[in-house]
């Protein structure tokens, strides 16, 4: 038996579950990406009072690279908004 029968083919149940949850997590991610930027640009672009606000979010996310966005949501909000609690609901030692 082979790396691929024994490490991928055994397991593809799992594999297809995990497949489906980053799709989803992805199509979501993607979905809210798409409808922020539209709602900063058009609050950048008609709200005089609150450009300022817009310009700096703007800027933060165009200016940090994705990385440190992923470690600041991975370890900083966690403690800021106490969400999400625990990493995983379902593991076990």
């Amino acid at each position: 038996m082979g790396n691929w029968e024994r490490l991928v083919w055994n397991q593809r149940d799992a594999f297809i579950t995990g497949f489906a949850v980053t799709l989803e997590v992805c199509v979501i991610a993607f979905a809210a990406a798409i409808v922020g930027g539209l709602v900063m640009c058009l609050v950048r672009l008609y709200v005089r009072p609150l450009r300022p606000l817009a310009v700096l979010l703007i800027e933060f996310f165009r200016d940090t690279p994705i990385f440190v966005q992923l470690m600041w949501v991975a370890y900083v909000w966690p403690e800021l908004f106490g969400f999400p609690k625990s990493r995983s609901s379902t593991s076990s030692p």
